[in-house]
């Protein structure tokens, strides 16, 4: 059985150790570290102190048995000029030392989209020079720090999984890989098989969730209509030995003990897709 995990907001408030003990307790192995707001009070701390928490955090994970698998990168992002996106990279960089502090290896990173949410499939070739100068730009950095970039599929457009697994295996780097998420594939239609055994040796990190084939809903897994036999069918014939990382979680506002049930129930569901898997 490959490893499981959940991203940290579903565990982690103000106390980092309780949050990594009861994540743990509960039966995961690894977190996804939700640093990508680029609003958090993290981003107003000195470079010192910016190293000085998250090595904290990453010692915090290490003590409750938790590794810290994978981080979520800037989101949102205004790609419309150059001076912002120049200012992406930039924050990029800085959540990459981050990463390194965490002693996290993963970072999963967005699309840039010049073009708004969706992009018109006649700015195809600028939207992916775009994303393939992007990611050539960082992988020095990414290598520097022992961080692997992973470019995630997103739920609308052209940036789908077809065009991520096109930019990656372009850029050809051993610090620029992908994140499939499962929520964004199921709402634009694609062949969750065949896209990836396309992505092949290239895939390093999942972003799981449910939805209706329509609305971005990251639901738990089996609410809805994704198709999570091909799902595992796709892992197992590209021989998948990571964590399967559910983006999803129990909403803070159901009661107690209710939650606790429903957050146990949760980690059955990751432990049954995780066990599907041969790694």
């Amino acid at each position: 059985m490959i490893k499981t995990g959940i991203q940290s907001n579903a565990y982690l408030t103000e106390d980092i150790d309780g949050g990594f003990a009861k994540l743990k307790s509960h039966g995961y192995d690894c977190a996804d570290y939700r640093m990508e707001n680029p609003n958090l009070p993290l981003y107003a701390l000195t470079e010192t102190e910016y190293e000085r928490y998250l090595t904290g955090v990453g010692l915090s994970a290490k003590k409750n048995g938790v590794e810290i698998f994978q981080t979520h990168g800037l989101w949102p992002t205004d790609d419309t000029t150059a001076s912002n996106r120049r200012k992406k990279i930039e924050t990029y960089k800085k959540q990459i030392r981050g990463n390194a502090y965490l002693g996290c290896k993963n970072m999963v990173v967005h699309p840039c989209m010049p073009f708004g949410w969706f992009g018109n499939k006649e700015d195809y070739e600028q939207i992916f020079a775009m994303n393939a100068e992007e990611l050539t730009a960082l992988a020095p950095y990414a290598k520097e720090y022992g961080v692997t970039l992973c470019l995630e599929n997103m739920p609308g457009g052209i940036t789908n999984g077809a065009f991520v697994n096109e930019v990656v295996k372009t850029v050809n780097d051993d610090f620029i890989k992908i994140c499939f998420d499962t929520g964004h594939a199921h709402t634009q239609k694609e062949d969750f098989y065949q896209t990836l055994k396309a992505m092949g040796e290239d895939l390093r990190v999942l972003h799981v969730h449910d939805n209706n084939g329509k609305n971005d809903l990251h639901a738990i897994p089996f609410q809805y209509t994704l198709d999570w036999e091909a799902f595992v069918c796709g892992l197992n014939s590209v021989g998948y030995g990571g964590c399967m990382s559910l983006e999803t979680f129990v909403p803070n506002k159901t009661p107690q003990p209710m939650r606790e049930q429903m957050q146990k129930a949760l980690f059955g569901i990751c432990k049954y897709l995780a066990g599907r898997i041969e790694g």
